[in-house]
């Protein structure tokens, strides 16, 4: 039994091609419990036939298996995504997460998997609105928990706003602003693109782009074997072009570069 481990273990390591990930403890069927969102198309979603989709789910699809993992996900509302993990109800987060120092001192992160920023939507008739210092004395939503929360809240102090309002997640940010209840919403740049391309949705950005946002995956701080290997396949996708076809699939671009 020894010897024909050992055996497996030498053609695993002289077939494989670089950067591949060769993982002797993994195979065998096991899940790979992966947390996201559930509510930020077109990375995460429930389209309507009520299955999860997204960019995000295809790209972790992907990343568990060649891991050698089964991928199983479970949804969570934002506010309480990283408890979740902390708690151990799934071993990763795969949810546009970004890396920020403080989340950093509770997980870590993997490598950045894609880069994005945050930006400032209003109604397509607004025309009051064309800058950022307009948001001044407006009401301003964002999603509860997020980097666009602290963006709004920089921006509170630099020109003083109504109200921050907060939400679960962007859908209903959204729905918000466009039926008159905010004067602006703060989102991802890509998100909120995807959704007045192919949602129709009467929206414009408005000013620059408010920071740079790499995404990355979320691990507990004790899951550093998990971690090394999803950045090695997470490597591997890049160099072998199927992070640029699985990108452009979503996005017609790829997102993976800065």
């Amino acid at each position: 039994m020894i010897k024909q481990r050992s055996t497996m273990l030498l053609i695993c390591l002289v077939v494989i091609l670089p950067l591949a990930v060769c993982l002797n403890g993994y195979a065998g069927g096991k899940e790979l419990k992966i947390g996201t969102e559930g509510a930020f198309p077109p990375f995460n979603f429930f389209n309507e036939q009520n299955q999860l989709v997204g960019f995000e789910i295809d790209f972790a699809r992907e990343m568990a298996k060649r891991m050698g993992y089964e991928a199983e996900f479970i949804t969570s509302e934002w506010s309480g995504i990283l408890t979740s993990l902390l708690a151990k109800k799934y071993d990763v987060i795969i949810a546009s997460m970004t890396i920020t120092p403080k989340r950093a001192e509770k997980v870590n992160f993997s490598d950045w998997y894609y880069v994005d920023g945050d930006i400032t939507v209003v109604r397509q008739n607004n025309n009051d609105i064309n800058k950022i210092a307009d948001l001044a004395g407006k009401v301003v939503g964002v999603t509860t928990g997020t980097t666009q929360e602290t963006a709004a809240k920089a921006l509170n102090k630099k020109f003083p706003l109504k109200e921050i309002k907060l939400y679960p997640s962007d859908i209903e940010g959204v729905s918000d602003l466009i039926n008159g209840r905010l004067d602006a919403f703060i989102g991802a740049k890509l998100q909120m693109a995807y959704r007045m391309k192919t949602k129709n949705q009467p929206l414009k950005i408005v000013g620059e782009r408010l920071n740079d946002s790499y995404k990355g995956a979320a691990f507990r701080k004790d899951e550093t074997k998990l971690l090394k290997d999803f950045n090695m396949a997470l490597e591997q996708m890049k160099q072998d072009g199927s992070y640029e076809k699985l990108s452009n699939k979503w996005f017609g671009l790829n997102i993976g570069k800065e």
